[in-house]
C-alpha cells in the first residue's frame, strides 16, 4: 500500500519519498518555498485591486501580484485582456480617457513601481506623461 501526500484534502500517492509530499505538491516547495504555493484563481487579482476603487489615502499603494517583464509595472487581466494596473484603476474611476489624453500617469512617479493608488492617476497626453516621469527622475 502507497503512502499518500501529507497534505490536507490531497490523496495523491507519494511515488519518491521526498519531504512526505506527492510530485506536484514537492515541486512547488522547490519552486515556492512552500508546497501549498502556486496558482492564483482567477478573478482574485482583479478583485483586489478594485477593492481600492474608493480609497482616500494619499500613500502609494504597492501592487503585490504579478508584473510584466517588459517595464516591471503591475499587470492584470481586465476586459479580455493584460492591462497596467495604474490603467486599469484610472478607467475604473476616471472613465475613459479624453481625446488626446491616452495614458494614465501617476503624479506620484511611482507607476513603474506598480502604485495604484486612485488619487494618484491622472489621462495624460504622451508628452505630459513624459515630462512627469522626468519630473520625477524615472525616464
Amino acid at each position: 500500500m502507497s503512502e499518500t501526500c501529507h497534505i490536507d484534502g490531497c490523496d495523491n500517492p507519494i511515488k519518491v519519498k521526498s519531504r512526505g509530499l506527492c510530485n506536484l505538491h514537492y515541486r512547488r516547495f522547490q519552486r515556492h518555498g512552500d508546497p501549498t504555493a502556486g496558482r492564483i484563481p482567477d478573478g482574485e487579482q482583479l478583485a483586489f485591486l478594485l477593492s481600492f476603487r474608493d480609497d482616500q489615502t494619499d500613500v502609494c499603494i504597492a501592487w503585490p501580484y504579478g508584473r510584466n517583464s517588459i517595464d516591471g509595472r503591475g499587470v492584470v487581466y481586465y476586459q479580455g485582456r493584460m492591462m497596467s494596473v495604474g490603467r486599469v484603476m484610472c478607467l475604473e474611476v476616471k472613465g475613459s480617457p479624453p481625446e488626446g489624453k491616452p495614458e494614465a500617469a501617476h503624479s506620484c512617479g511611482n507607476g513603474g513601481g506598480g502604485c495604484f493608488n486612485p488619487n494618484h492617476l491622472y489621462w495624460a497626453s504622451k508628452a505630459e506623461n513624459y515630462r512627469d516621469r522626468v519630473t520625477h527622475g524615472v525616464s
